[in-house]
């Protein structure tokens, strides 16, 4: 089982998780009263939040690579990066899924 994975947007109206097979879903949260959430704290997506979108973009991506989702970080309240543990960045509006830059880090510098 992969280690969850997961980031509240700067304002706490979305959580970004890392899912199954390279993805990553976007949720938008329907109830204030509720306290933030964390998958690690046993939090589950039902207790008021819906689901806004999933991101295939590590899966269907340009560096389509074995690997899954193993950082996300929001870069303001509507703009994710996530990373794959295959050495993939993607940095993409979370609202719409719309790619906005791709990046592949060297894994190793043999010559």
């Amino acid at each position: 089982m992969l280690p969850a994975v997961d980031c509240l947007s700067p304002d706490g109206q979305f959580w970004a998780i890392a899912g199954r097979h390279n993805t990553v879903d976007i949720y938008r949260r329907t109830n204030e009263r509720l306290p933030l959430p964390s998958l690690r704290e046993g939090h589950t997506t039902e207790e008021g939040w819906e689901k806004w979108l999933t991101s295939y973009l590590h899966r269907d991506g340009v560096y389509n690579r074995p690997g899954h989702v193993c950082k996300l970080a929001w870069l303001g309240n509507r703009t994710i990066c996530t990373e794959s543990n295959a050495g993939s960045i993607y940095i993409w509006h979370a609202l719409d899924g719309v790619h906005l830059a791709t990046k592949q880090i060297a894994r190793d510098a043999r010559p």
